[in-house]
């Protein structure tokens, strides 16, 4: 894999969105925006565009894009690699944040001098762990679209339980303003999987 890139130096990312991109050019600016647009001033982050051997002007287009947007890099396929290679990048840029969000959860509690303790009978943690389980008959694009799907649904859910219970119900300032740091991470994630997802159709 070779890459074009361009970066903030002056601060490191804390949350990497990956989208994965082939053959989408004029498609491009709108979600770079969006992505954007929901992460600006809550966290240092960048959006890499994984360019799977476009035969058209997306990786042009991506250039012409990161001239104006430091936050942008892409990393060019010099050939269509195929889509579970952007899925597997996809899952890494998932575990990578979610570490993030919990070594940020951890150090607060430990600044509050309180013991994270998990919701008993947590409905959205059960199914994510029934989802996975599904999973693991799954091979190839079949398992490529049911995990997107899962992601879409399950990112929305925790969108939905985190807008309309969670943020209401947070007596602790500064446990609120966490919750709210990192709550746009999670519809760009799921706006990374919905594009993913589209792409497989």
């Amino acid at each position: 894999m070779d890459g074009s890139e361009t970066r903030d130096k002056a601060q490191a990312p804390a949350v990497s969105v990956v989208v994965p991109v082939r053959n989408e050019q004029g498609n491009i600016g709108p979600l770079v925006d969006e992505i954007a647009a929901a992460l600006a001033g809550r966290w240092p982050f960048e959006i890499v565009y994984v360019n799977d051997g476009s035969s058209d002007g997306t990786g042009d287009e991506l250039m012409q894009l990161m001239a104006s947007r430091p936050y942008l890099r892409q990393l060019k396929h010099a050939v269509s690699c195929g889509q579970s290679a952007a899925v597997r990048e996809f899952g890494k840029m998932l575990v990578r944040d979610h570490q993030n969000v919990r070594a940020q959860g951890r150090d607060l509690a430990k600044s509050l001098n309180v013991t994270p303790t998990p919701p008993r009978d947590f409905a959205l943690a059960t199914a994510h762990v029934d989802a996975m389980k599904s999973l693991e008959s799954q091979r190839g694009a079949a398992f490529d679209r049911a995990f997107l799907q899962h992601e879409v649904d399950f990112h929305n859910a925790v969108i939905d339980a985190v807008t309309n219970t969670l943020l209401p119900a947070i007596q602790n300032a500064q446990v609120k303003e966490l919750v709210t740091k990192v709550a746009p991470a999670f519809v760009a994630h799921r706006d990374a999987a919905q594009n993913l997802l589209n792409q497989q159709k």
